[in-house]
């Protein structure tokens, strides 16, 4: 039985791997998101305590609610992708660290 060496991810054709730069062009873009993340954390445990107080603002809670999720999810997504390219890749296994550390603040 013949065995196969697996390519090298710089060796696979770009048509054949995920275009990650439709999520974030840059980490640096990635690192802007998370800050902005981390400002809506704040934010979003406020409404602790608050949603039955009137209609508004739980309507405002779920709104911001479903933002951070959404930022959330994005992030995420980019960073375990990036890793998962890479599982040696120092950068991306921080950056996926930091947003799993920082998603177990938000729920």
């Amino acid at each position: 039985m013949a065995t196969t060496a697996l390519p090298k991810r710089n060796e696979i054709p770009q048509d054949h791997t995920w275009n990650l730069e439709s999520i974030y062009q840059t980490d640096d873009q990635w690192e802007a998101d998370f800050k902005r993340l981390e400002g809506m954390v704040p934010q979003v445990q406020q409404f602790a305590g608050t949603l039955g107080q009137d209609g508004e603002s739980l309507l405002e809670a779920l709104q911001q609610r479903d933002e951070v999720g959404t930022l959330l999810e994005q992030l995420y997504v980019y960073a375990n992708l990036r890793l998962t390219e890479n599982m040696g890749n120092a950068r991306y296994q921080a950056l996926a660290d930091r947003i799993v550390t920082t998603a177990s603040h938000v729920g």
